[in-house]
């Protein structure tokens, strides 16, 4: 009994009490850290063929690049939405509190939900606030880029056939004209080759054809070469951006589960608050 009254008279309990409060805070941050590194090891950049791919030499090749790309741009949304699901990532009101509180607190508690979920909808739905928002935005765009040029080579190739297919036809009308212009009634016979500067025009209009197709389908593949080296960094981006924006959701969480936990709920809870603001407002995506 001597040594708690000289220890009660000696140490400060107000200071032990302020101690163990920042003890808990800095091993809850720490496992906040863990869980997100943990969650960032586990949500690596899916390592396929198509995102390797850097060339494409049609359109066929690059319709299946597009189909492929989507797929993953679709994985990538639906693990952010799951993610977004996680107990870290939810505030719940009420439901982390194993003690009686004052009707004050308790509307801090409900106060810090909310603040949660407008925290949520700025990250998810609001494109100023939310790089994730960013990014897919940039992914839809370099995909709907790629699409227009894929259509542009079809076109390209289905003009140059119909071109070249309607100066054959022209050619063979005037093949047969010249044939049947050609025949000797008397012993019926036909001039073996039948030529003129029309049909030689005509076959020098083919070649110059097929040259300039050709230029405008390598001009076009280049383009989209260059594209596709542009969307593996665009999802990377996306990817990481994902990723950002749930860790600092289950961060502001986090903060809010424990914002009713500190001793002083009115102050202290104002404070948190502010800060928590500031992280709202600071991080806007320039």
């Amino acid at each position: 009994m001597l040594f708690f009254e000289i220890l009660s008279k000696t140490v400060n309990l107000k200071k032990i009490e302020m101690f163990f409060g920042a003890l808990s805070k800095a091993i809850a941050k720490q496992e906040t850290t863990y869980r997100m590194t943990k969650q960032r090891k586990n949500t690596t950049i899916p390592q396929t063929s198509v995102i390797a791919t850097t060339r494409v030499n049609g359109a066929n090749e690059l319709k299946e690049y597009i189909e492929e790309i989507t797929e993953i741009v679709k994985e990538i949304r639906n693990e952010f939405k799951e993610s977004l699901q996680q107990p870290d990532a939810v505030v719940v009101e009420n439901g982390h509190l194993q003690f009686t509180i004052t009707s004050k607190q308790l509307y801090n508690v409900e106060k810090s939900a909310r603040d949660h979920r407008t925290f949520v909808y700025n990250k998810t739905k609001l494109q100023q606030f939310s790089k994730f928002l960013n990014a897919d935005e940039v992914v839809v765009e370099s995909l709907g880029l790629l699409e227009r040029l894929r259509k542009m080579l079809v076109n390209n190739k289905q003009q140059k056939k119909t071109t070249i297919r309607n100066i054959r036809a022209t050619i063979n009308e005037l093949k047969r004209h010249h044939r049947q212009s050609a025949a000797n009634p008397a012993d019926g016979e036909i001039e073996a080759k039948v030529s003129s500067p029309s049909i030689e025009r005509l076959e020098k209009e083919i070649e110059t054809t097929k040259q300039n197709h050709g230029t405008n389908a390598k001009c076009l593949l280049t383009q989209i070469n260059t594209l596709l080296l542009v969307m593996r960094r665009n999802i990377l981006a996306f990817k990481l951006a994902a990723e950002e924006n749930i860790g600092e959701i289950i961060c502001h969480a986090e903060k809010c589960r424990a914002l009713p936990n500190i001793p002083n709920g009115a102050s202290s809870t104002s404070a948190c608050r502010r800060n928590l603001k500031k992280n709202l407002h600071g991080r806007r995506i320039r």
